[in-house]
């Protein structure tokens, strides 16, 4: 292999004009210049495109690949990926960046290594906005493997191990060739199409490097794909399940494996449960047959089964019993407990509070969501607080919200202020 190895870096790009010029300079400004920028954009209708447009003017590196209409954020990779001239594969979502000397720094560990298949990275994340700022508490872990040469099962039975199984496609550099001659590509039409992509790599890989670097910057960031909870979401976690499922089925796999297995099912399992508790009445659509959606019936039918935040005693329920209006604020996954464990005790729910309307769903479990902004409280009102009591600052923040619109009956979701 040429020791000057070019690099494709893939960015798909969808309504992004406010992110896009500072993900492209982050890649221009890279010390290491044998590389590519295949921008693949997936029929936005804001100013992206003419964005996009003067940064071809601007420099040659960069493509440009216009789908005819929105097909998402896999086939958009995928048709990147088919397009790349480069030996190795990195992929930038257009609303993040990569740190200065990045790929240098990559092209330095493959040398090294001796060109292994993948190298996995650490990334910075930067949260903006009320919701991305209320996950703080949710890092990704950093592990100290010494940039050891693993093969691919290797390494991710130690992620486990280690409490942590990297995902994201965008903290991965990649050969090309491993990719094509092993048929693997992105799911399309899901969310979450990195647990898939990412299994896939790791379950085949001979030589795999894990460099503890942050390399990437990630935006997490309020009105992004990952802040908005929708029915598509809930039908990817179950395609997640489906596909994780049948690919453990059809090998033979160490213990430490199977427990990997075992455990990222579980957890996509309980995704799948709390994210249906927004839309108990709708069923599978556009996925599988008649045994999937079968089974996607017996999966939704243990929606009662997850409740881990909720621990309301039985002299808190007298207390929400006697006020005359009950609303919870947060519409998170707490808050979805909090709502089912109310609907179970025949407590009706009026309102689900939340910061923006922007990030949350228009209903959870019947109950409509709506901005504190729009909200008249009656005196007797009694607001039950389901954010995480880890998130310090936000729940802060939240109770001198609602103090500050008069209201003095406030209950955290287990009970205490």
């Amino acid at each position: 292999m040429n020791c000057d190895i070019k690099v494709s870096i893939i960015v798909p790009v969808y309504n992004v004009e406010v992110y896009l010029k500072e993900c492209l300079e982050s890649i221009l400004i890279q010390s290491y210049d044998n590389y590519e920028i295949i921008c693949v954009n997936d029929a936005s209708t804001d100013n992206s495109s003419l964005i996009l447009e003067q940064y071809v003017e601007k420099d040659e590196r960069i493509r440009v690949l216009n789908n005819q209409i929105n097909r998402g954020l896999s086939y958009s990779r995928n048709r990147g990926i088919s397009e790349a001239k480069g030996e190795y594969i990195m992929f930038v979502d257009s609303d993040d960046m990569i740190k200065e000397n990045a790929v240098e720094s990559l092209i330095d560990i493959l040398k090294e290594k001796k060109f292994p298949q993948i190298i996995y990275y650490d990334m910075e994340i930067r949260n903006e906005g009320s919701w991305a700022k209320e996950q703080v508490g949710k890092k990704k872990n950093s592990f100290n493997y010494n940039n050891n040469v693993y093969v691919g099962l290797e390494l991710y039975e130690k992620f486990n191990n280690d409490a942590d199984v990297i995902v994201e496609a965008c903290r991965q550099l990649i050969n090309k060739n491993f990719l094509v001659e092993n048929n693997i590509s992105f799911y399309e039409g899901i969310y979450h199409e990195d647990v898939l992509f990412s299994f896939q790599c790791a379950m085949i890989a001979s030589e795999v490097v894990y460099y503890q670097k942050e390399i990437y910057i990630y935006r997490r960031r309020d009105n992004s794909i990952m802040a908005v909870m929708n029915y598509r979401r809930v039908q990817s976690y179950y395609i997640v399940f489906i596909e994780l499922w049948n690919y453990w089925k059809s090998g033979e796999w160490t213990e430490g494996i199977n427990k990997l297995f075992e455990k990222y099912l579980k957890e996509v399992y309980k995704l799948f449960i709390k994210g249906i508790k927004y839309y108990p009445n709708q069923g599978l659509q556009h996925f599988g047959n008649s045994a999937d959606v079968f089974m996607y019936d017996i999966l939704k039918s243990g929606i009662n089964s997850v409740m881990e935040y909720v621990n309301l005693k039985a002299e808190d329920i007298v207390k929400i019993k006697k006020a005359s209006q009950v609303m919870v604020y947060g519409a998170g996954n707490i808050g979805g407990e909090v709502v089912q464990f109310l609907q179970n005790q025949n407590i009706k729910v009026e309102k689900i509070i939340v910061t923006s309307r922007k990030s949350n769903a228009e209903m959870v479990l019947g109950i409509p969501v709506v901005q504190l902004e729009d909200v008249d409280f009656d005196e007797e009102v009694l607001v039950i607080v389901a954010i995480l009591r880890s998130n310090k600052n936000a729940v802060e923040a939240v109770i001198d919200n609602l103090k500050g619109k008069n209201i003095s009956k406030i209950m955290m979701y287990d009970g205490e202020l």
